[in-house]
């Protein structure tokens, strides 16, 4: 292994790396690929050999002591060696070789020694990928929740920050506060949460996908094809057979095959239909003129062709049932994983979500169940829609109620309008009867003042004395307000109990309907929910899980 200095070329050129020479006035000389760069030319100071004594301390950074011999001395301008130039080489740098590097069979040897990792087999992947799923959800929504709550500290943030901020009152400041303080808090424990999946989906290995099929899928379909290649062999037996006994009845005959006969001829029809064989190579075809022709038994080509159609048939049938199991196979797969989608995303979003449990195997579901539930969910969803539909009539009802409820309102507040007007009234022909009142006395008594005192007239009887105007209205109050009241109370008894009334028919019959329609609803859903949960937890399946619901 050579040293980390240059090495001379056939063409008298340098090849090599940055070093940085210690010597005593040498420099940092930069060396490339190709000739001697014109700094190595243009340093004239002769080149001092380290002494071999020298000590590590004193040498320059990690480069390491080099002998050179005398260098070139030039005018700056490059040499221009080639292959035909009479110039040596330079010679080899005199320095000690490196240090040998630990031998690559110990390093193999420990990697030999680490075992190969071992192939996951259909159902451990299928369960990683379940595993995966989940935190790859529980990432997916803890990011979201973490955005949303982020803005929505942000939007608290800038309504503290804002210039009205000081000019509310300090009960609204204190509850603005307080809702930052709660949006924060569930920041973050969002936060937390975040950062505790994502360093599970970072450790996570490699995630491959599960190309192959399952164990029994292959080894189902490498039945089928058994089954199918035999049912092959046996038809093309069987035309052979057929073959041979219709040469055996042209032999046995003596007619040609060409035969034009009237009778042939006039009950000449359309050719019989062909079916293809299960191999795509040959084909079969038997019809009643060629047995009347050649002579062959009618019982054996019947029984031949029975056989021919009953295979075929079988070949189809099995076509088929692995073209539906595929199919089916898929749909389970895409309805599992839409139901967990919708089982996630029905969740509220501000309860804590649980760790993902350890994955749990679950057998394929059968699809008669699936089926079945499939309907039963298309049901459900008809009459949430019929609800929806009855749900909206009530709104439109209630709004009429609405109007009529302010059509009242607007009625009771005119009357109280007109009774504070008829108050109004009486206290204005009150103050005209007191300041009349109050004019009669005074004319009484200016006419006592000026009346002669010649005779004194005979004592008049005595009068009444007027009640003033403050006892009138003392006596009078509460027989008129008794009055009014009496009045007013039927008529607002009377609109209360409508309004009762009416508000107890609706409440009553958006009851009815909703109790009536929700009833087998709620517990469709309950049962599709037991269902999964026991699906989940890998029980026994229940060929009916509403009547094992009710028996519950």
């Amino acid at each position: 292994m050579s040293p980390r200095g240059s090495r001379p070329s056939s063409s008298g050129t340098v090849v090599g790396r940055e070093r940085s020479i210690s010597g005593a006035n040498a420099t940092a000389v930069p060396r490339r690929q190709g000739s001697l760069g014109s700094e190595r030319m243009h340093d004239k100071s002769s080149s001092t050999p380290v002494a071999p004594g020298t000590p590590a301390e004193l040498l320059d950074g990690r480069s390491r002591p080099i002998l050179l011999a005398s260098r070139v001395q030039t005018n700056g301008v490059r040499s221009q060696a080639s292959p035909s130039s009479s110039m040596p080489p330079p010679p080899l740098p005199l320095m000690p070789p490196p240090p040998v590097p630990p031998s690559s069979s110990q390093s193999d040897a420990a990697k030999t020694t680490k075992p190969p990792p071992q192939e996951l087999s259909y159902t451990e992947k299928r369960d990683l990928w379940v595993e995966r799923i989940k935190m790859l959800t529980d990432a997916t929504i803890a990011r979201a929740e973490h955005m949303r709550l982020t803005q929505e500290v942000e939007k608290y943030q800038r309504m503290v920050r804002s210039a009205r901020y000081s000019s509310i009152s300090e009960e609204d400041q204190a509850r603005l506060n307080a809702q930052l303080s709660d949006v924060t808090g569930r920041l973050n424990a969002k936060k937390e949460e975040l950062n505790a999946v994502l360093p599970r989906l970072i450790d996570a290995d490699f995630w491959g996908a599960t190309v192959n099929s399952p164990p029994k899928l292959d080894e189902f379909r490498k039945e089928v094809q058994n089954v199918i290649a035999e049912l092959s062999k046996n038809i093309q037996r069987l035309y052979d057979q057929y073959e041979e006994l219709r040469t055996n009845g042209i032999n046995a005959s003596g007619t040609p095959m060409a035969v034009d006969t009237p009778g042939l001829q006039a009950h000449e029809g359309p050719p019989a239909k062909r079916r293809r064989l299960s191999s795509g190579e040959t084909t079969l075809a038997i019809n009643g003129d060629d047995q009347k022709l050649h002579g062959i038994p009618s019982g054996e080509i019947g029984e031949i062709r029975d056989r021919v159609l009953e295979m075929e048939g079988r070949v189809a049938d099995l076509e088929n049932e692995i073209v539906e199991r595929d199919h089916n196979l898929l749909e389970e797969v895409e309805d599992l994983v839409a139901q967990r989608m919708e089982e996630e995303q029905r969740k509220p979003k501000t309860e804590a979500r649980p760790k993902s449990p350890a994955p749990v195997s679950q057998p394929p579901l059968p699809t008669p169940n699936i089926k079945r539930i499939e309907d039963e969910l298309a049901t459900t969803g008809n009459q949430v829609e019929e609800l929806a539909n009855e749900v909206a009539n009530l709104i439109t009802q209630m709004a009429a109620r609405d109007q009529e409820h302010a059509q009242l309102a607007k009625e009771n507040q005119l009357l109280r309008e007109h009774i504070a007007a008829l108050e109004k009234q009486q206290t204005a022909a009150s103050e005209a009867n007191k300041a009349e009142i109050q004019a009669l006395s005074a004319a009484v008594q200016s006419y006592i003042s000026q009346a002669p005192a010649q005779a004194s007239p005979p004592p008049p009887p005595p009068l009444q004395q007027v009640p003033s105007i403050d006892e009138i209205l003392t006596k009078v109050h509460p027989p008129l307000i008794q009055t009014l009241h009496e009045d007013m109370e039927p008529l607002l008894r009377e609109t209360h109990q409508t309004i009762q009334t009416l508000l107890q028919d609706q409440l009553n019959n958006v009851y009815g309907t909703l109790v009536s329609k929700m009833t087998p609803t709620m517990k469709t859903v309950d049962v599709v929910a037991q269902w999964m949960d026991r699906v989940r937890r890998g029980e026994p399946f229940v060929d009916n899980p509403v009547q094992s619901h009710n028996a519950q």
